[in-house]
């Protein structure tokens, strides 16, 4: 199919939008410090597409990041009344969703935890389901080898985290359920809704600060005798 394209860069002069910010976690104001758009269509005029990219810088704590709109004619939706509407998408780099920033000291965890930690978080903001339900479990699987829990599998590990005294019994049978979605994002390819792995992002975030850092601040809590 043959087609024709056109490019278009600008600096924009004081032109500003509102976009999510990935340091000061909601939506701010943001300069535009550089646009380049492009579009095409087939010769017949019927399919078409457009891309919009941008250069934009928070207005609060003065981040820089990249945006991407873009249409395609072939990719629509259908309102309440039937009519066929453009499913314009908007893409941000680094990926991010509002409210659901990185875990406050996170560099914080051992590395290798620390490294899953980031790559799940990414998978999630970058709406990649099955890798985040995947990033999950591995969250989970490298606590229980870091705390050298005995056990074949990940439930008897678990168990034995519990055992161990990092987790209650109540956390031990939570994370069980999201072993469960681990295992359906490993063995049948499931994409969990985004507010189930925003729920299972929560609880892991709350298992690492219970093992690592409240464990840590509590060495410098004065003892019982003292």
């Amino acid at each position: 199919m043959n087609s024709t394209q056109t490019q278009e860069t600008s600096t924009p002069l004081d032109f500003r939008v509102d976009a999510p910010c990935k340091d000061c976690d909601r939506v701010t104001r943001h300069l535009v410090l550089a646009t380049a758009k492009t579009h095409w269509q087939s010769e017949c005029g019927h399919v078409y597409g457009w891309h919009d990219y941008s250069i934009i810088q928070c207005q609060g704590c003065l981040g820089i990041s990249f945006c991407e709109l873009s249409e395609f004619s072939e990719d629509t939706y259908h309102d309440e009344d039937g009519n066929e509407i453009p499913n314009q998408r908007n893409l941000y780099y680094p990926a991010r969703v509002v409210g659901r920033s990185e875990m406050k000291g996170a560099w914080r965890l051992p590395k290798n935890i620390y490294a899953i930690y980031v790559e799940t978080h990414a998978s999630f903001c970058s709406e990649l389901s099955i890798m985040a339900g995947l990033g999950i479990r591995a969250i989970i699987e490298a606590v229980c080898k870091d705390k050298c829990t005995s056990g074949k599998d990940l439930k008897e590990k678990i168990d034995s985290l519990c055992e161990l005294s990092f987790i209650t019994k109540v956390q031990k049978s939570i994370l069980h359920s999201l072993r469960f979605m681990g295992n359906a994002a490993a063995h049948e390819m499931k994409a969990h809704s985004t507010v189930e792995l925003s729920a299972a992002l929560d609880i892991v975030e709350h298992l690492l600060y219970g093992v690592y850092f409240i464990r840590n601040s509590a060495i410098s809590l004065p003892s019982r005798d003292s």
